[in-house]
């Protein structure tokens, strides 16, 4: 129970439950004497590092198509964010990048997926070429 784990400030403006876990989630209702207040509590789990997979990769004399998708091992609603630079390229989990081809240069461009929920963001940069 949740009870042993509250504590009030003297000024009754606030609470604090400590220790919270995901089996605290839930919706509460806090009475005074002159007020009734109803609220949700969500509790969200710090995130790990994301993981990129390459969907697929389709090359030609013009250079390459991939498709990179960015995963993290949460059941929560998370955002996802692509970028290179400054530059954001996409805020979803799959992304698209089309290099041309440059004769002997190397492949260095690399994508950057960040994940992000209330209460953490993590990102992993990769090469297109390395992952496919």
């Amino acid at each position: 129970s949740y009870k042993s784990r509250v504590t009030f400030p003297d000024d009754g403006s606030s609470l604090t439950i400590s220790q919270l876990g995901k089996k605290d989630a839930g919706t509460y209702t806090a009475k005074t004497t002159a007020y009734k207040v109803t609220f949700t509590l969500r509790v969200h789990s710090v995130l790990q590092e994301p993981e990129v997979t390459c969907v697929s990769r389709n090359c030609s004399a013009d250079g390459c198509r991939y498709v990179l998708r960015c995963a993290v091992h949460t059941p929560e609603i998370t955002s996802f964010s692509w970028s290179h630079g400054e530059q954001l390229d996409a805020e979803e989990p799959e992304l698209v990048v089309e290099e041309e081809q440059r004769p002997g240069e190397l492949d260095v461009l690399s994508y950057t997926c960040t994940v992000q929920n209330p209460v953490s963001s993590r990102n992993v940069t990769v090469s297109p070429a390395a992952v496919c």
